[in-house]
């Protein structure tokens, strides 16, 4: 009785799984070689950033505004001089609780401004077009050494790796936290977001 080769079937099926894993890394390489051009990708972040800009400014100026009001009503002071005793009353002095409050929420959006300034610039950036030209070239060099069995030095990684996060970091980033967002909130919120928006 013949018994089948397990050693050749063994490393034919080997071979076959590197084949498929080689391709699969070769379609994704691909893939993103084309989403690296996608202008559609760029607008769509744009557009979330701006909108995000536009409400924390908003807010920042809404919150400043009773915070003007607020500091002046602190400053008033009342003399009264019953009998002849002096007496100084600052009514104002009670808002004092309420201003720090909403002064932490404008420095706080404030901040929220600054992070949406920076993602834009980030987006700006990425968008480029050398940007999107050498991350074509670093992905091409990759998948070239890859599928060809060699070893990709570090150096091709770590740029690699560099020109993905500057090109596509922001923009993922800004669509999860869309996604994750709208999808924690209670149906009421949602509505009045999306009618906001």
């Amino acid at each position: 009785m013949a018994y089948p080769d397990t050693w050749e079937t063994t490393r034919i099926k080997a071979s076959n799984l590197q084949f498929v894993q080689r391709l699969a890394w070769a379609a994704v390489v691909a893939i993103m070689v084309v989403y690296a051009w996608l202008v559609p990708l760029d607008s769509a972040a744009n557009q979330q950033v701006d909108a995000g800009l536009k409400r924390a400014l908003l807010s920042f100026a809404s919150a400043r505004a009773p915070n003007a009001i607020i500091s002046a009503v602190q400053g008033t002071e009342v003399a009264v001089e019953p009998a002849g005793i002096g007496v100084i009353f600052t009514a104002g002095q009670v808002l004092d609780p309420v201003n720090d409050l909403i002064e932490q929420f404008s420095d706080l959006m404030l901040i929220a401004s600054v992070s949406f300034g920076i993602q834009k610039v980030l987006i700006s950036i990425g968008s480029y077009w050398m940007v999107s030209l050498l991350l074509s070239l670093a992905l091409a060099g990759w998948a070239f050494f890859y599928l060809r069995m060699q070893s990709v030095s570090g150096w091709l990684t770590r740029l690699l790796v560099v020109l993905l996060r500057a090109r596509f970091a922001v923009r993922w980033w800004r669509s999860e936290a869309r996604n994750c967002s709208r999808n924690s909130w209670p149906p009421t919120i949602r509505q009045a977001s999306r009618s906001s928006i």
